[in-house]
């Protein structure tokens, strides 16, 4: 599809797409990630993070979130009414082009780089930054958007409750279609690889649409609404072009020189066995340490994931029994052992040779601790310790 093919109505019908792909994503991570409790396809990782089994309070406060997005975003379509007959837009941002940001600023910097473009030249496509871009007539617009949006979700009776709670992002969904379809010199880059913003952007302004790949792409996701056009690709390995024609229609791509991935110059680091934590698999991650610092003198490093949400007394457990946990930002431990759940990190710690291993390839963590690769590369660091 292509933005030609659209009138401006046609946004809540994008949108409702949009909602209805987040849904099937949503679906497969619970499948994949083996959540049997959740009974509802919403946030399936972050609400898993807090709730180990079905309960009440887990249906209650979804309820909650149910009623209260919708009261948000009623509450904003009205105060946007008044706002919007007193102010105008704000000419000045009207020629920065936008950044949607998914993962890490830094490497979108680097991709706007090696797309031959300038930083100075773009903006986060954050709720202040696209208000502050949108008409008069867009922001009254949202009223009368709204409440079609409701009817038509209503109408359409198919999974009323889940689009309910999606609400939330309702807001920034309909500012941020607005924009792309009332500006389409804009240039629009984004690392998101198959989220709500991909389809909303890939459909309406693929045009002028480029994406950067932070991590690995699932291939096996089936979406019941087509993604749209990505007008130029960085991605980190060949491989992954495939991939990213299942979904989309790509016009040109290139590899992603990055340089993104910085390493701690702490000699003492070398030896050590550097873990990055993923939230949805913090019991898996425990009993690995337990383990390991049960069997190995080995100094162990962890690192929250800067996105996921973590239930906290799990993390602080995790935390208790490493060495060290990793709070810089800018660069990463000089680790010869690296050791995740399944996380595009271990691309790079390959490509600097250090050993790594995905936990996700081990149906139960003994196995770990009698794969002979691993049991080699642990033999190593304790023979460099020494």
């Amino acid at each position: 599809m292509t933005q030609d093919k659209y009138c401006k109505s046609d946004i809540v019908f994008i949108i409702y797409d949009a909602f209805l792909n987040e849904m099937a994503l949503e679906k497969h991570i619970k499948k994949e990630r083996l959540i049997s409790f959740i009974f509802f396809d919403y946030k399936v990782l972050q609400f898993s993070t807090y709730f180990s089994k079905p309960n009440y309070i887990y249906l209650f406060l979804l309820i909650c979130l149910c009623f209260l997005f919708i009261a948000v975003q009623f509450v904003i379509s009205i105060i946007l009414f008044f706002i919007g007959l007193l102010f105008f837009a704000f000419p000045q941002f009207r020629k920065k082009n936008l950044i949607v940001l998914t993962s890490s600023k830094q490497s979108l910097i680097e991709g706007i780089k090696q797309f031959n473009l300038k930083e100075e030249d773009f903006i986060l496509s954050n709720k202040i930054n696209l208000l502050t871009r949108v008409s008069k007539s867009t922001l009254l617009g949202y009223v009368f958007f709204f409440f079609y949006f409701t009817f038509y979700v209503i109408k359409k009776r198919e999974n009323i409750f889940l689009f309910f709670l999606n609400y939330k992002d309702l807001f920034d969904l309909y500012l941020l279609s607005m924009i792309l379809y009332e500006n389409p010199d804009l240039l629009v880059i984004s690392d998101d690889h198959y989220q709500r913003n991909a389809f909303l952007i890939s459909n309406l302004h693929g045009g002028k649409y480029y994406v950067l790949q932070h991590g690995f792409i699932d291939p096996k996701i089936m979406f019941p609404k087509k993604f749209g056009k990505i007008k130029k690709l960085l991605i980190h390995d060949l491989s992954y072009l495939k991939i990213f024609e299942n979904y989309f229609e790509v016009e040109g791509y290139a590899i992603f020189n990055s340089n993104s991935f910085t390493l701690s110059s702490r000699a003492e680091l070398i030896n050590s066995c550097f873990l990055a934590s993923s939230s949805p698999h913090i019991d898996f991650e425990l009993e690995f340490v337990k383990q390991f610092k049960s069997k190995y003198d080995i100094k162990i490093i962890i690192k929250k994931h800067p996105k996921h949400v973590y239930n906290n007394l799990k993390y602080k457990q995790l935390v208790s029994i490493v060495d060290e946990e990793w709070t810089d930002n800018e660069t990463f431990p000089n680790s010869s052992l690296f050791i995740s759940y399944s996380s595009f990190l271990e691309t790079y710690y390959k490509s600097i040779g250090s050993f790594t291993f995905s936990l996700a390839s081990f149906s139960k963590i003994e196995d770990v601790f009698t794969d002979s690769k691993f049991l080699e590369s642990v033999k190593y660091l304790q023979i460099k310790s020494n």
